[in-house]
């Protein structure tokens, strides 16, 4: 099982033509050897909420480790997130996505 531990992320709920998936779009800083990088995961198949965290288990067997004080999006990830909604609209109604704030989808 991979464990990833993003410096952001966000939860994006899809619809395509009625099924509807969540999934964790994570982000890391790059640093002065590195470039900023991102992950859309496989679809949440299970949360586990813990007083700083949650940990998210996917369908591919991955698990994202995300702390709550880190729920947002990297410069980089909101150009990433401006192609997905670009995607979406090519769409014709197929398709949405929403951003999900999940500390006030939880309670």
């Amino acid at each position: 099982m991979r464990e990833y531990t993003p410096d952001r992320w966000k939860v994006l709920r899809f619809d395509h033509n009625g099924d509807v998936i969540d999934k964790v779009f994570a982000g890391w800083a790059g640093g002065y050897t590195t470039s900023d990088s991102w992950k859309l995961s496989s679809g949440i198949s299970e949360t586990e909420e813990f007083e700083d965290r949650y940990e998210f288990m996917n369908h591919s067997g991955s698990k994202y480790i995300c702390r709550k004080s880190s729920e947002g999006m990297t410069g980089y990830q909101m150009q990433v997130f401006a192609g997905f909604q670009k995607q979406i609209e090519d769409s014709n109604g197929a398709a949405t996505m929403e951003v999900i704030d999940y500390e006030s989808e939880s309670e």
